[in-house]
């Protein structure tokens, strides 16, 4: 059972400024926003977290749940696929 979870959905890369560019000042600092903001939800309790795993703010967000997961083993990453 989940007791809270998370979705993430997001641009691709193609629709930001810095395309396929990850090493963008801009891209770096919109991973670390999300970094925050989801190490923030798993202070709090936020277990479970969803990604369809297209490229970009997907991807992102699944890898920094993957990384925290050294820390906090409690969360789980679920891959939702077409």
């Amino acid at each position: 059972m989940i007791d809270s979870a998370c979705a993430f959905t997001g641009h691709r890369p193609k629709s930001f400024p810095w395309k396929y560019n990850e090493a963008a000042p801009d891209c770096v600092l919109l991973k670390e926003i999300l970094a925050k903001q989801i190490k923030l939800l798993a202070d709090i309790g936020v277990t479970d977290w969803l990604s369809g795993m297209a490229q970009g703010v997907d991807l992102w967000c699944a890898q920094i749940v993957l990384d925290l997961r050294k820390e906090n083993p409690a969360l789980k990453l679920h891959a939702i696929l077409p």
